[in-house]
This record gives C-alpha cells, sequence and structure tokens, in this order.
C-alpha cells in the first residue's frame, strides 16, 4: 500500500500535488526518507544506486551539463552492475546447489 502512495504522491496525482510534492523533495532533500526506505528488501542491494541516481537529478537539475551528467549515470550505472555480478552466483554454483 505504501509504494502506491509513494507513486501517486510523485507520478500519478494532479499537477499542482506533483509540483508541490517534487519541489519539497529537492528542496527538503529527504530521498531516503521519502522512497528509499520503501523499497522491499529484495531491493537493497539497489539502494546506493538509488541514491547516488539521486544525487545525480539534483545535481543536473542545478548545473544542466547534459553531457557530464549522461557519463556520471553511465558509471553510477557500470560500477552497481559490477558489484552486483561480484554478489551474483555464477550458473555452475547455481546447478551445484540444485543437485
Amino acid at each position: 500500500m505504501e509504494l502506491r502512495r509513494i507513486n501517486y504522491c510523485f507520478f500519478s496525482s494532479n499537477q499542482n500535488t506533483l509540483i508541490g510534492n517534487k519541489k519539497e523533495l529537492f528542496t527538503n532533500d529527504d530521498y531516503d526518507e521519502a522512497i528509499v526506505c520503501h523499497f522491499h528488501p529484495y531491493f537493497e542491494s539497489l539502494k546506493p544506486l538509488m541514491r547516488q541516481w539521486w544525487k545525480i537529478l539534483r545535481f543536473a537539475h542545478k548545473y544542466p551539463m547534459f553531457e557530464t551528467i549522461h557519463q556520471m549515470l553511465r558509471n553510477e550505472l557500470r560500477s552497481t552492475y559490477e558489484a552486483l555480478l561480484k554478489q551474483t552466483p555464477s550458473w555452475e554454483d547455481l546447478e551445484k546447489t540444485n543437485k
């Protein structure tokens, strides 16, 4: 139910509500409290990426240097991908577990 409320507050409500909610989020920088803390435990490993993505988004909002922002995001995605690969068991390991 909480996820529906968050989705409504930041994506599905009327235009004035959306503007107010997003402005408050950018002004108060309570992204963790407003968004990240509601992630399902399954997505725990993606929280650092989402925090960095938020920082990049705020930076982009303040300084619209799109090539730089694009590269920053690509670097974060690559870094997260590499970290997740280290956590992911190989197919061989999975097959051994299932035998």
